[in-house]
């Protein structure tokens, strides 16, 4: 039988044979349509080249050897067709003898004086292979196609090792899940989720193997279209960057022929002796016989020498028309016209300004030659000849790169609508632009983009894109006439030159849409193959998720992990209708300790509140219907039968500071029968930390609160009571040192000295418990006054001077003058004072330094600070500091006073007042307590 991994690779090698095959053609297809580009691109080149020898603008020692190759190509295409004696007779006439054409002369002569050696060393290598540019080491072949196959292949072989991977990967957890079935009595499985095949989204495993699928048929079909494409592209506009460069380079070879051309015919002229004469006499006389002669010679005898002339005209030395070819001219005076100027010094070229009219054309090209006497090189005026455009344009518009017409219709189609061939002069004006098929004139156009500017400005010629006049992005070619200050332009639009590639695109997609029906079809039935046995299996695990243990599988026979995941299910559902029936037992054994537990217990859903547990001793506390209730949390009250606030009872603090609470002063119950609770609560996190439950235990402390009452009214009973015979003790302890009764020796001053001393301290306990007791009690008498804060805080100093002399210590004190009068007790501010600032003098080393704070905070609360430099408190002792009687482990063993009441009573002061107390501290560092207290 196959395994489940194995199935698909049948489906998949098909796909890779054939996508093997399309790449493979599609390689050889690349590669033979890239040599024929090449072979025409060359042969373009080598026309180019043949011109610029004909027309001398560059020598035979200039030439390399790719020249030489791309000569080969041209003369190829000249002699294509021809036989085998005719090829040999080529080579004969190559090689030195006559030739039988003008072209084969032309040849002779321009390559006669090439030193042939000096490029091809070998003496044995025929002329003609040089003439046809055969070299094998020069042999280039275009291995696009062959890349590009390779290419696909591999990445096809990856995509189908991938897929088949996954495959693997699922089969081996369906081997998994039926091992871990088959093996349920031994362990069970942990459930943890395997991040391999995790989708981002749910979907049916149908659609993850049509998705698999298409992904395995697209990727490469995409990543072939996505290379093939950019490199079509980049053939593409490589081929269009050659063409529109050899078609500037052909434009202006032409075009400087012409220029030459015409130029030199006035340079003729000119140097005509009866003109000269004739010019001359007419200057001399102003006879109308010399004049008209003159016209007449010029008109019958020197403009049909050449059809590009239009009219001639002779100027005097003030630029005055003294003959012409048309009656119509002389007479004008030409002085202020740019040829006139130049015309004087020496032969110039120029193209009149837009709207100028000569002999009736508009804005023509001028030639401006000087006239001087023969014998005496005198300047007698200047001679010039006016030439239509119409044969210029014509050699901008026409084609003739080479004689197989390769041109740009040859690589990107027939409707070269955009192409523009131009030629601007240096004030930035389209001086000539020949309408090329559909292209309107653009004359009088100021062009002013990046081939024009970098040829004016930095004589440098460019190839690329760039943004023409119009806004487009255009592929061209500039040259650049230095002499005649010209730039010639050839550019076409980028759109239309890469409209190849569009067309391509357009293919590529439809062949795409056909694979992604045809690959559909082929997962359908594939996904088919996996889901109906798998979907069956989920219908079974569906029944038992709704509770029906007893259900089983009916197991298909796949012979393959299916069935073995089938037979897994079975053997997981019995085991956990076992383990259902230890659970059950575990829970009702559960539900018997927590119903029978002597303190009340309640557990609630942090998410939403829900009450979700509260045994039965809960509800004796907390009332029938309490878990119910929706105001349920209103039942519980302070000691004085007020609603307690939800935000401070234990399970809101526990949930909102995800750390335990704890509170004693809680009550439930009507006036007169209320009910003590001893409240704890903590909260339960989920694996992220978050809290998901507060567990909640109280329990009755009714009779506690009883005792502790007790113990607080003896305590304060027993403090008052013990105050007049500790006054006593005082008063006369003072009389005896004071030696009102008679001298005392020195031993008795020290033993009185130690009794008064234990007498202060004592007294100093007695006031602290009657402090404690009486705020406890709620009997502590409030006087309500204004108090200054500043004052007193100077008061309390004071009555600490002579301690703070004694152990030397640093006292710094900041009290903000917007620190208001507060209407409080002043005993309870005393307290605070009193009992911060003598803790930080008792537990801070001489000469040590204490800082006292206080300042307005906000518009509704008053800030105050005592720090000290002193031993600090123990990390793990931070939660006893607030209660009775405390002192630290790292104080009892020093020589310290105190009573451990201090920052007990402190606590209890800030409380009254409805204030917050905090503290900051690191042993032998020193600690810091942070008070705010409400200004009304």
């Amino acid at each position: 039988m196959k395994t489940l991994r194995e199935k698909p690779f049948t489906f998949l090698a098909a796909a890779f044979l054939i996508g093997f095959s399309l790449f493979f053609v599609t390689g050889a297809v690349d590669n033979a349509r890239a040599q024929d580009n090449q072979v025409a691109q060359e042969e373009a080149e080598g026309k180019i080249v043949w011109e610029k020898l004909r027309l001398k603008k560059i020598s035979c020692a200039e030439l390399s050897q790719n020249d030489f190759t791309v000569l080969g190509e041209y003369f190829m295409g000249q002699i294509a067709g021809s036989s085998h004696a005719e090829i040999n007779e080529a080579i004969e006439q190559a090689r030195g003898k006559e030739w039988e054409d003008q072209m084969h002369i032309d040849m002779g002569k321009k390559l006669s004086a090439c030193d042939i050696s000096a490029v091809i060393p070998s003496q044995d290598i025929d002329l003609m292979h040089m003439v046809l540019g055969i070299d094998s080491g020069q042999t280039k072949v275009n291995e696009l196609g062959s890349f590009n196959a390779i290419v696909l292949i591999l990445l096809w072989v990856f995509v189908i090792g991938g897929f088949g991977l996954l495959i693997k990967r699922l089969a081996d957890q369906f081997r998994g899940s039926a091992r871990e079935g088959g093996e349920e009595s031994k362990k069970v499985s942990t459930g943890k989720k395997s991040r391999f095949l995790d989708f981002p989204f749910r979907m049916k495993i149908s659609t993850k193997l049509s998705f698999l699928l298409l992904f395995a048929g697209l990727l490469p079909m995409a990543v072939f279209g996505f290379l093939y494409v950019r490199n079509e592209q980049a053939v593409l506009e490589k081929e269009i960057f050659n063409t529109l460069v050899l078609l500037a380079e052909s434009k202006e070879v032409r075009v400087l022929e012409y220029f030459k051309d015409i130029i030199a015919r006035t340079h003729d002229f000119s140097s005509d002796g009866y003109i000269r004469d004739e010019t001359k006499r007419l200057i001399t006389t102003g006879s109308s016989d010399a004049r008209d002669a003159l016209s007449r010679h010029l008109l019958v005898n020197k403009k049909p020498l050449d059809e590009k002339i239009r009219g001639i005209s002779i100027l005097d030395e003030n630029g005055t028309v003294i003959a012409s070819t048309d009656v119509q001219e002389i007479g004008k005076n030409e002085s202020k016209d740019v040829y006139f100027k130049e015309g004087r010094v020496g032969a110039t070229l120029v193209r009149t300004d837009p709207g100028d009219v000569h002999f009736g054309i508009v804005s023509p090209f001028v030639v401006a030659v000087p006239i001087t006497d023969k014998d005496t090189h005198e300047f007698l005026g200047i001679i010039v000849n006016v030439f239509d455009s119409y044969k210029l344009e014509d050699i901008l518009s026409e084609n003739f790169i080479t004689r197989q017409n390769i041109e740009l219709e040859s690589i990107i189609g027939e409707n070269l609508e955009t192409l523009h061939v131009y030629i601007v002069n240096q004030d930035r004006n389209v001086i000539l632009s020949p309408v090329k098929k559909k292209v309107d004139p653009i004359h009088n156009v100021n062009v002013r983009t990046l081939p024009v500017q970098e040829c004016l400005d930095n004589k440098k010629e460019i190839l690329g894109e760039y943004t023409d006049h119009s806004g487009a992005q255009v592929f061209g070619a500039s040259m650049c006439l230095e002499e005649e200050g010209l730039v010639l332009i050839v550019d076409i639009d980028k759109q239309e030159a890469l409209m190849p590639v569009q067309k391509l695109q357009i293919r590529f997609y439809s062949t795409v849409a056909a694979l992604v029906v045809l690959i559909g079809l082929l997962s359908f039935f594939i996904s088919r193959l996996f889901t109906k046995p798998i979907k069956a299996l989920r219908e079974s695990a569906e029944i038992t998720g709704r509770g029906n243990l007893r259900h089983r599988a009916v197991v298909a026979r796949t012979r393959d992990e299916i069935e073995d995941l089938g037979h897994a299910f079975n053997a997981m559902t019995a085991s956990l209708e076992d383990r259902q029936q230890v659970a059950m037992e575990e829970k009702r054994k559960l539900t018997v300790l927590l119903e029978n537990l002597p303190v009340g217990v309640l557990m609630m859903r942090a998410a939403d509140g829900e009450v979700m547990v509260l045994n039965h001793r809960g509800i004796e506390l907390l009332g029938e219907g309490f878990k119910d209730d929706v105001q349920k949390w209103t039942r519980i009250k302070n000691e004085k039968g007020e609603e307690y606030p939800f935000e401070e009872l234990p399970m809101s603090i526990a949930l909102h500071t995800t750390h335990g609470a704890t509170k004693n002063d809680l009550c439930v119950g009507k006036p007169g029968n209320m009910v003590a609770l001893h409240m704890s609560a903590v909260p339960v996190a989920d694996e992220t930390g978050a809290p998901n439950f507060v567990v909640m235990v109280f329990d009755d402390v009714t009779k506690e609160k009883e005792v502790d009452r007790a113990k607080t009214e003896f305590v304060s009973l027993a403090s008052h009571q013990l105050r007049t015979p500790l006054s006593t003790v005082n008063w006369y302890t003072e009389m005896l040192l004071a030696e009102d009764v008679g001298k005392i020796t020195p031993d008795q001053k020290s033993y009185l000295e130690e009794i008064y001393r234990g007498n202060q301290r004592m007294v100093g306990l007695v006031n602290a418990l009657l402090d404690v007791s009486r705020i406890e009690m709620g009997t502590f008498a409030m006087d309500i006054k204004a108090v200054d804060l500043g004052g007193e805080l100077d008061l309390t100093l004071k009555e600490f001077e002579p301690m703070i002399k004694e152990k030397k210590m640093n006292i710094e004190k900041e009290c903000a003058p917007d620190v208001p009068v507060l209407k409080v007790d002043q005993k309870m501010i005393h307290i605070i004072f009193q009992n911060l600032i003598s803790n930080a003098l008792k537990y801070t080393p001489p000469e040590g330094r204490i800082m006292v704070r206080v300042r307005r905070e906000g518009n509704d609360r008053v800030y105050i600070e005592v720090s000290d430099t002193g031993y600090g408190i123990p990390k793990h002792q931070y939660d006893k500091i607030f209660t009775k009687l405390f002192r630290a482990d790292n104080i009892v063993g020093k020589d310290t006073e105190g009573t451990g009441l201090g920052l007990y009573l402190v606590m209890l002061v800030v409380k009254q007042l409805k204030g917050e107390i905090r503290f900051v501290s690191e042993e032998k560092k020193g600690t810091s307590f942070f008070i705010t207290i409400p200004i009304q």
